[in-house]
């Protein structure tokens, strides 16, 4: 069909030919379209030459005319203040360069002549094979305008503005973070004429950002910034728009409570997430300052707030962390005074003296790890005696979820650091150790920058005295110590913390410690661990003297001694370390010393040691042991009024509250038949407690004479056996040595 000959004889060539010109034209037309397209969607230099003329006239007058007459233009606004290049690879040579939107506009002979000087900027937006990647660039020019962006955003960080006219890259973070303080710097009145170019030009700037600004995410925040701002919401893609450097964010990351932090910046503008990952597993990041103590000064400490990913738009108050200034005005006054009183207590709690750190603790805490770094206990042993404590999967412990309390509870972020996790947790959120701000000189000396950051906050001289409102307002909600009950490092809630009262009738020393010369050795005891336990290396009161070695023996050594009941193994004692919160410290594990035969308890406050010994073979000490030892007590057993008065020590709280059948019974047949039994204390308390067991089993509302009958005369049982046993025990010891 191809070959057929028409009617007048002409071949079908002819017909080829027509084809070939309509595919040319087609191809004339796609050309047109897609520039056509591009002119709409990017701002040609002549379009935006229009709006800088209309910006840069005066008013209008009421009758419709301006005051400049027609044709009267400066012959500098002909040409556009902006020039805009594509930057994209040449397919000839493989090189990325830049190809002008359109030419430029030619007015007139000088115009012509006019280097790039004559541009306020250049917008330079760099196209890429794979579209979503495109992004723009920004070349500053006129001075003017430089010095005018510098004026406006010197504080913001990483020196964008502090030097010369340097290249700003999408999405332009200064730029859009302070937009609205950018838009009214364009309205004020301009003090000469450069300054009213340079405010020209930076109202044409703004402009050119929101209308083409080079980067696809940019363009479509711009398209709905109005009505997002209009209904304080916005999109998890635009989440950095809402946190400029220095916000206050309010959020809720420990059980709830209100909390105020100070950002720092974020970890990247747009979400990211690696290729091939569902974008709904995006999270975006905000690294923030809270006030926190270290156990010797309060700094800022940086944490980094996330936020899952959400479809859509959102109001912001709805956000985990949000901008506290958008909560409305009576909500924010009511936060404000109580996070101010809160903050007054925390920094009380963090600088209490070390005598002064106990406190009662009833309510939710969340334990962060069990037992001490690098100490080792029977009870923490395995089967395959490893510690779990040294040897934890999670060395470092990790925040687990809140637990209801009720405990005595020692504020000491020096221990929590030395034997606990480390971290200094703030509910779920992590220290970022790693993301420390800029110390150079530059940075030092931004004043604007400083007071953003709030860096004055961590000198010295804001430590002391009365602080700012907003340091109290900045501080946590949490203080870190240990749970004595629950042997728990944990994160405590400074609303919960209660002061121990001075009289305090659960305090076994001072109402149910019995000593045979009364209180004369309670007292001793009790003023050398406070004594030791106040001290401070820093004083200069002349009251401490220095071994040979400076600083080195500056321990305390007690030791009981006499026919204490220890626990006999393999010929020599067993030695147990604790390390108990009390007047001066910590509280650890035990743990068993092969060598050793005493019982110790050590209290320790950054070296300064408390141990005090118990021992029923002190011929086994060695002399070296010997003359480390400052203060002997010799222990004897019990006499009848210390025995009756341990017994009392127990039942009486119990029948105070009616949960003891005949009290006064009790007490006559204590006195007649049991005290000159020569029971020792623990023997004592196993008796009540064991009873109290039997009289729940029973299901008896009250403790009965009967059940103390039945432990004591089990406990008669074994001791006379265990006498009798040990007396056989000497009596072949002797015969061997014999």
């Amino acid at each position: 069909m191809v070959e057929a000959v028409s009617l007048n004889g002409s071949s079908q060539t002819t017909l080829e030919e027509r084809f070939s010109a309509l595919e040319a034209k087609f191809a004339a037309l796609e050309k047109n379209y897609h520039a056509l397209q591009e002119k709409v969607s990017v701002p040609t230099e002549s379009s935006i030459d229009k709006s800088t003329e209309t910006s840069a006239d005066p008013l209008p007058s009421t009758n419709g005319t301006t005051d400049k007459a027609d044709g009267a233009k400066d012959e500098t606004t002909l040409r556009s203040r902006v020039k805009i290049v594509i930057n994209k690879t040449d397919l000839e040579t493989g090189e990325r360069k830049d190809y002008p939107l359109e030419p430029p506009v030619q007015t007139s002979p000088a115009s012509s002549k006019a280097t790039d000087t004559s541009h306020a900027f250049t917008l330079r937006r760099n196209v890429y094979d794979d579209g979503d990647d495109n992004d723009g660039q920004i070349d500053i020019v006129n001075l003017d305008l430089w010095e005018l962006l510098r004026e406006l955003l010197r504080h913001y960080p990483y020196h964008t503005f502090r030097g010369s006219p340097s290249t700003l890259n999408s999405p332009y973070e200064p730029l859009i973070l302070y937009w609205d303080k950018l838009v009214l710097a364009t309205q004020e009145t301009p003090k000469n004429d450069n300054d009213k170019q340079a405010r020209a030009d930076l109202k044409l700037l703004l402009d050119t950002i929101s209308s083409s600004s080079g980067d696809p995410k940019l363009d479509k925040y711009f398209r709905s910034r109005d009505s997002n701002n209009e209904q304080n919401s916005v999109t998890f893609e635009t989440l950095w728009t809402i946190f400029p450097p220095g916000t206050l964010v309010y959020g809720q990351p420990f059980l709830g409570q209100d909390q105020l932090f100070i950002v720092k910046d974020n970890l990247r503008p747009w979400p990211y997430l690696p290729r091939g990952q569902p974008y709904e597993d995006a999270v975006w990041s905000l690294h923030c300052w809270t006030y926190d103590w270290d156990g010797k000064l309060f700094r800022r400490m940086c944490l980094k707030l996330e936020f899952e990913y959400f479809d859509g738009q959102k109001p912001i108050t709805s956000l985990p962390y949000h901008p506290f200034e958008l909560k409305e005005q009576d909500q924010r006054a009511l936060i404000k005074g109580n996070l101010i009183k809160r903050g007054v207590e925390y920094r009380q709690f963090c600088t209490a003296t070390q005598g002064s750190r106990m406190f009662e603790y009833n309510g939710e805490a969340m334990f962060v790890k069990k037992g001490f770094s690098g100490i080792q206990g029977d009870d923490d042993k395995d089967e395959d005696g490893l510690s779990r404590s040294t040897f934890d999967p999670e060395p470092s412990g990790s925040p687990k979820r809140s637990t209801s309390v009720d405990s005595r509870a020692m504020v000491d972020f020096e221990s929590y650091f030395r034997y606990g996790p480390l971290i200094a947790y703030v509910g779920s959120l992590t220290p970022e150790n790693d993301y420390t701000e800029c110390v150079c000189v530059d940075c030092r000396q931004n004043e604007g920058l400083k007071a953003r950051y709030r860096t004055r906050y961590d000198e010295e001289a804001h430590q002391k005295g009365k602080w700012e409102d907003e340091q109290y307002l900045i501080c946590p909600p949490r203080v870190l110590g240990y749970l004595l009950r629950d042997k728990q490092w944990a994160q405590l809630q400074v609303s919960v913390l209660r002061n121990i009262p001075d009289n305090d009738p659960t305090n076994s020393w001072v109402t149910r410690l019995k000593l045979a010369d009364g209180d004369e050795t309670k007292n001793m005891i009790l003023d050398l661990v406070k004594g030791h336990g106040t001290s401070d290396l820093s004083r200069d009161d002349g009251l401490e003297v220095d071994d040979i070695i400076a600083r080195k023996g500056k321990g305390l050594v007690i030791l009981l001694y006499g026919t204490i009941p220890l626990t006999p193994k393999s010929n020599k004692l067993r030695f147990r370390t604790f390390i108990r919160t009390a007047w001066c410290g910590q509280n650890l594990n035990r743990r068993d010393g092969s060598n050793c035969c005493a019982e110790a308890l050590i209290f320790d406050k950054c070296g300064r040691r408390i141990m005090m010994l118990t021992t029923n073979q002190i011929a086994q000490f060695d002399v070296a042991v010997q003359s480390r030892i400052q203060v002997a007590i010799k222990y004897v057993n019990l006499n009848k009024e210390q025995t009756m008065a341990i017994f009392e020590g127990f039942l009486e709280p119990l029948a105070k509250r009616g949960l003891v059948k005949d009290m006064e019974d009790i007490r006559s047949w204590l006195k007649e038949d049991v005290i000159k039994m020569g029971l020792d204390g623990r023997q004592i308390r196993n008796i009540i407690t064991s009873a109290l067991s039997l009289a729940r089993a029973q299901g008896k509302p009250r403790l009965e004479k009967r059940h103390i009958k039945t432990m004591l005369g089990n406990v008669k049982d074994f001791k006379d056996e265990f006498i009798k046993q040990f007396e056989k025990y000497k009596s072949e010891q002797q015969g061997m040595i014999g």
